[in-house]
């Protein structure tokens, strides 16, 4: 099975580690990696640190979409960043589990926002 990564805010251990609990018990390999992440680009960090990994799970809570913005608002490159065909392709999932929206650097991304709405 491949190696899966966690990535998630330094404030968002305990959160993260009760999701790496959860996948753990289903089977999956995982590995959690802590921000701050240095300006390369991400994939290529994630890439390099984690060879084996085929999937990155970024969890976005409002302290990890406030760490992405300001380090990587201004980014003058996409900073998912891409990889040569002949390297390790890595996917990136953005997991929103606060009240917060999608930061800019996953606008490369196709995502959707479902938000829950008492019936009228």
């Amino acid at each position: 099975m491949a190696e899966l990564i966690l990535a998630y805010h330094k404030d968002d251990k305990e959160i993260a580690g009760l999701i790496e609990a959860s996948m753990k018990n289903k089977g999956h390999q995982i590995v959690l990696d802590e921000a701050p992440f240095d300006t390369s680009p991400l994939k290529e960090q994630w890439s390099s640190k984690h060879p084996k990994a085929k999937m990155v799970t970024v969890l976005i809570t409002k302290k990890m979409a406030s760490y992405l913005a300001e380090s990587f608002g201004s980014a003058s490159e996409d900073p998912l960043g891409t990889l040569n065909a002949d390297e390790i392709t890595i996917g990136v999932l953005p997991l929103v589990i606060e009240d917060v929206e999608m930061p800019a650097i996953f606008s490369s991304l196709i995502s959707v926002s479902i938000i829950d709405k008492k019936p009228s």
